[in-house]
C-alpha cells in the first residue's frame, strides 16, 4: 500500500476550480518555507484579532504549528479582509 503524503498533497482539483471561478486562489501553504508561511500567519492571527505578530511570535509560531497541514484562499489584489495573506506571496 502506498503512503500518502497528506501535509504536501496537492489541494483537491475540484475545490480549487470551484473557489477559482469566484476570482480566488486555493492552495497548500508550504509549511517549511518562512517567506510563504509567515505572512499566512500573519493573516491567521489578525484574523483572530492578534494583531501583528513580531518576527520572534512568528517564529515560534512557525516551529510549533509546521507540523500541520494549512490550505488558504486569497485574491491577488489588495483586500480589506483581515484573514487572508499578502498578495505577493511566492508560488
Amino acid at each position: 500500500m502506498a503512503v500518502t503524503d497528506w501535509k504536501n498533497a496537492p489541494a483537491d482539483p475540484g475545490a480549487t476550480r470551484a473557489v477559482a471561478a469566484n476570482g480566488l486562489e486555493y492552495r497548500v501553504i508550504d509549511t517549511g518555507d518562512a517567506a510563504v508561511f509567515d505572512p499566512y500567519l500573519q493573516a491567521e492571527m489578525r484574523g483572530f484579532l492578534a494583531g501583528e505578530q513580531s518576527d520572534e511570535q512568528l517564529g515560534g509560531a512557525r516551529d510549533g504549528l509546521a507540523f500541520r497541514r494549512f490550505v488558504g484562499c486569497t485574491t491577488r489584489t489588495p483586500s480589506t479582509s483581515p484573514n487572508r495573506w499578502a498578495p505577493s506571496i511566492p508560488g
